[in-house]
């Protein structure tokens, strides 16, 4: 993991800069060297020099905007970038990249920065000392605890999302039961009104074939035997016109009854 960070030169001043990263420990991380307003050259030796107790040098990739690369082989602190063209009857004023170099940071190295600067020694074509204002870098390094640290509030969330969806099914499943509960209370009652009704026809037939005072007992036996069915899941309001219904079969019947010993 890298990142590079540049420093903004504001000034005018011919100026090289070594742009920052950042990785954790073990990681490689790529810095680069860059040369912006250029007042003409024609060699150039650059030593980088850094902790090398920290970073360890393991590539260079030269830029390609000067000729007469002669770039040192020992990958060791101070570390020497060379152009040299001293038989140029021109300065080079490029601008741009003039190096990348590839560091490996220490799995040893502890949170924190370290850093990265520049000693110059360059040439114009007249044999002048050109003057570079030389910024440093810095590489940054973190600790891998604190990236775990940033992924902890998603997990949360994620966590807390999960924990909702276990109350919500929870919830769900005891509103369902409760459901339940209702549709075979629902049930019961509905059983019991069919018993009621069939013990009804039942006495209405017992008093068609018999006389008042038996039809009187019977009734009553009957609905002794209603309530005490019903006394479990009976309401009051199901008692009440249960004895309304039995009331308005005893009045037919004795109506019947009389007109039969009449004829």
């Amino acid at each position: 993991m890298n990142m590079f960070i540049c420093f903004a030169v504001s000034s005018k001043n011919p100026s090289i800069v070594i742009n920052s990263a950042r990785g954790e420990a073990g990681d490689t991380v790529d810095v680069t060297i860059t040369m912006s307003n250029n007042p003409g050259f024609v060699s150039a030796n650059l030593y980088v020099k850094y902790d090398e107790s920290v970073l360890t040098l393991k590539k260079v990739k030269d830029g390609g905007l000067l000729s007469g690369v002669t770039h040192s082989d020992n990958y060791t602190s101070p570390y020497g970038l060379c152009w040299v063209n001293d038989l140029s009857k021109e300065n080079f004023k490029v601008n741009g990249v003039l190096a990348t170099l590839t560091f490996e940071i220490s799995k040893e190295a502890n949170p924190g920065s370290t850093t990265i600067s520049l000693e110059q020694d360059i040439l114009n074509c007249d044999i002048e000392n050109v003057v570079f204002d030389l910024v440093s870098g810095k590489v940054e390094i973190s600790s891998s605890s604190q990236s775990k640290d940033s992924d902890l509030p998603e997990t949360t969330s994620k966590a807390s999302n999960s924990d909702s969806n276990v109350n919500s099914v929870d919830d769900s499943d005891k509103a369902s039961k409760n459901n339940e509960s209702v549709n075979q209370s629902e049930v019961k009652d509905s059983d019991a009104s069919d018993i009621n009704e069939k013990s009804e026809d039942y006495d209405a037939t017992v008093l068609s074939t018999s006389d008042l005072v038996g039809n009187t007992k019977k009734s009553s036996t009957s609905d002794s035997a209603t309530n005490k069915v019903g006394g479990v899941v009976q309401t009051v309001s199901i008692l009440i016109a249960v004895i309304l219904i039995a009331a308005i079969i005893l009045t037919a019947v004795f109506v019947y009854y009389k007109r039969t010993r009449k004829k």
